[in-house]
């Protein structure tokens, strides 16, 4: 793989098809899993695989090109966010039920669907946490980079989740507020 990174480095198309092709799963799921639309994960994709293409002559370590990447798409899809927000008004409804599809898609088991729904409850910073934590497996110190949130936060967000997680377990509750 960083052989092709290399090559891509030095403007190799190919090498560069290449190794997106060998991670596009993995950054569709990435944006897929922040906006909770296939078509705007898309969209940030396909910018996302510009801004890489254009870029990569500058990525220092090939070894972290994958996080390299993936804080590519965090950052568009948090632009992408900031700039939906301030022209519509989110509800509520649409946006738990799009996270609860998402997370069963990335999870894609039956006997996660009460975890499911658990996690659509939290904050988007929570749920993005719990995602990377659990589902993707990264460890904290690649969590922090990814979010671009010191690690400290990282901990306190993922404890938070941890507990809202438990609390809504123990009293039952899959359908109520957040609160």
């Amino acid at each position: 793989m960083n052989q092709k990174i290399s090559k891509a480095k030095k403007g190799d198309e190919e090498a560069f098809r290449q190794i997106i092709s060998h991670i596009r799963n993995d950054l569709y799921k990435l944006a897929y899993s922040y906006l909770k639309n296939e078509e705007d994960a898309k969209d940030i994709l396909q910018d996302a695989a510009i801004d890489i293409y254009t870029s990569i002559k500058n990525l220092k370590d090939e070894k972290a090109f994958k996080k390299w990447a993936e804080q590519i798409v965090v950052n568009k899809c948090k632009n992408f966010f900031n700039r939906k927000e301030k022209n519509e008004i989110p509800t509520d409804f649409n946006s738990m039920e799009r996270f609860v599809e998402v997370v069963s898609n990335i999870l894609e088991t039956e006997n996660n669907l009460d975890f499911n729904l658990l996690i659509s409850k939290l904050d988007e910073e929570e749920r993005m946490v719990i995602i990377l934590y659990y589902s993707d497996k990264y460890k904290i110190k690649e969590i922090s980079r990814i979010l671009r949130m010191n690690e400290n936060t990282v901990k306190i967000k993922l404890h938070r989740a941890r507990k809202k997680i438990e609390k809504m377990k123990k009293g039952g509750d899959l359908i109520g507020s957040t609160g």
